[in-house]
């Protein structure tokens, strides 16, 4: 799992923000909790082999805020607990652990379907924040992109069933600098290699 007090305090602020101002932003919305899965995704220590991001759960969550009939404005965040293979590059272990997450805002385009099912693409861009362990290692910002798309099904008037994939780039370094044993050293990640992709289950509901 993601580090639970970390990510629970983003998802309490998110959430306590949108209670905050009240029931106007939430008029003709939606909230969307999600789990899924991680994929892909690259990292390079300099001359040292660095292996592909590992696969794991993701989870996250969505606003969703409607400006026309077939158009939304939205904003997302999603987190992974992932790692990779660092053989050579600290003296104590063979590997890192890091927590990715990605918080975009962007637009989404959902035309009416038939019936209860409606298709929707959707761009944003945003942030990518890496959280290393060990902690030896700080934390990296960089920018990045999300592009994807999916289905929503209506389950009831104010609940749905949505299935998203989403792509993500990072397009500027996200640079990890710490100590290798007895020496500075810096890891890059960059989702820019393959993308990084979620595949999200999630339950909206409507006000």
């Amino acid at each position: 799992m993601v580090s639970i007090p970390r990510c629970c305090s983003v998802l309490v602020l998110v959430l306590a923000s949108l209670i905050a101002v009240g029931p106007r932003i939430l008029a003709d919305a939606e909230i969307t909790l999600h789990a899924g899965g991680r994929f892909g995704g690259e990292a390079d220590a300099g001359t040292i082999r660095v292996d592909a991001l590992d696969a794991g759960p993701a989870f996250g969550l969505s606003y969703h805020h409607r400006l026309r009939e077939q158009g939304w404005l939205w904003g997302a965040w999603s987190a992974q607990r992932t790692e990779f293979d660092t053989p050579g590059l600290l003296p104590d272990r063979a590997s890192i652990d890091l927590d990715v997450h990605y918080l975009h805002a962007g637009t989404s385009y959902r035309p009416q379907g038939r019936g209860r099912t409606q298709g929707f693409v959707m761009f944003g861009l945003g942030l990518t924040w890496v959280d290393p362990r060990p902690s030896e290692f700080d934390t990296g910002l960089g920018g990045s992109l999300l592009i994807g798309g999916g289905f929503r099904v209506a389950i009831r008037p104010a609940v749905a069933f949505r299935l998203d994939a989403r792509g993500y780039a990072t397009f500027t370094d996200t640079e990890l600098k710490g100590r290798c044993g007895d020496s500075a050293c810096s890891i890059d990640f960059a989702g820019s290699g393959p993308f990084q992709v979620d595949v999200l289950a999630g339950v909206s509901f409507a006000f």
